[in-house]
């Protein structure tokens, strides 16, 4: 987060951190309500069991690790070797008190002032984050793309659709014996691979043409690998529309619950998010646990019904909201 925030981005914030709040209480006062009558906060909805599993789980999630890791670093490599080499923050000497001083030191980057560098802070920014600081309107256009469609769609699909659907079934045919373990090992493995994936540890800050050059190449292996995916079930699978969790029979229902997820789930996890970035040490962000609390709510969702519309609608609107809050904080 900047030092600086300037009056427009604070109320900004301010109305951001307050429609939050607004929704999770309402949110929260339906879910005591259902809980009260012994209704469950979303009604289980049979289906059949999906027809893949543990071979086709391997190979999809095999294809979308290798689309996903290696297209960006092919596009990595074709940038010049400059490109790829993180920035050196240099300070202005402490006489350099005032702004303006700062900046006049800056833009000279005199011979004195390039023996003092930068300490880094360790603080560890999503590379999305960084291509909206860059102020690049294609680079906007292209982090939104990838955060608020691209990411989401294809994660769904892979790690609840493909991964749970897929253990569901197994856990199914095994006829598993402890009930609560037959219910609840789909939903928490998917959601803990799914939040260790997201560990980043990475501090250092890059050129704006790498940013670029890494999201771009995740945005088409991800597509490839949704793509990938969606082909390898139908063919090799006959897998129906239904068994991939597409329907629009439903889709206001879907909405409604992929925003009450969120809602409810935004202002508690987003403060632990916060308390524990306090205690961490430098370099280490707690995103992977917020994340995977995330999943086990959008597992939740998908095992009741069995659709892919209401994680994939909390999944966007938890990204929308990540997004919301940089484009706010530039």
């Amino acid at each position: 987060m900047p030092e600086e925030i300037n009056a427009s981005s604070a109320v900004g914030v301010a109305a951001l951190i307050a429609l939050l709040l607004s929704a999770a209480i309402v949110v929260w006062m339906a879910i005591f309500s259902r809980w009260a009558h012994g209704r469950a906060l979303a009604v289980y909805e049979r289906r059949r069991p999906a027809p893949w599993g543990a071979f086709d789980i391997a190979v999809v999630f095999g294809a979308y690790f290798l689309l996903t890791a290696l297209i960006p670093s092919f596009a990595l490599g074709l940038l010049r070797p400059e490109q790829r080499k993180p920035l050196v923050r240099r300070v202005p000497p402490p006489q350099a008190e005032s702004n303006v001083a700062k900046s006049d030191w800056i833009a000279r980057d005199s011979i004195e002032g390039n023996e003092y560098l930068a300490e880094n802070k360790g603080q560890v920014v999503h590379p999305i984050v960084h291509l909206i600081r860059s102020r690049l309107p294609s680079a906007v256009v292209l982090a939104a793309a990838l955060a608020l469609f691209i990411a989401p769609l294809s994660e769904e699909m892979i790690f609840r659709v493909v991964m749970q659907g897929g253990m569901e079934a197994m856990a199914r045919r095994q006829r598993l014996s402890v009930r609560w373990l037959r219910r609840c090992l789909p939903v928490v493995v998917p959601a803990l691979v799914f939040g260790l994936l997201h560990w980043n540890s990475d501090s250092k800050e890059y050129p704006r043409e790498y940013y670029i050059a890494l999201l771009s190449g995740v945005a088409v292996g991800a597509t490839a690998s949704l793509v990938f995916a969606i082909g390898w079930l139908k063919v090799v699978r006959r897998a129906t529309w239904a068994d991939l969790g597409i329907s629009t029979v439903r889709w206001k229902t879907d909405v409604g619950l992929g925003l009450a997820s969120f809602a409810a789930l935004a202002v508690p996890i987003y403060s632990l998010q916060l308390g524990l970035t306090l205690f961490m040490p430098k370099g280490v962000a707690p995103d992977p646990l917020g994340i995977f609390l995330f999943a086990l709510a959008w597992g939740y969702l998908y095992r009741q019904s069995h659709r892919i519309g209401p994680s994939l609608i909390s999944h966007m609107a938890l990204n929308a909201t990540s997004l919301t809050a940089a484009l706010l904080l530039m």
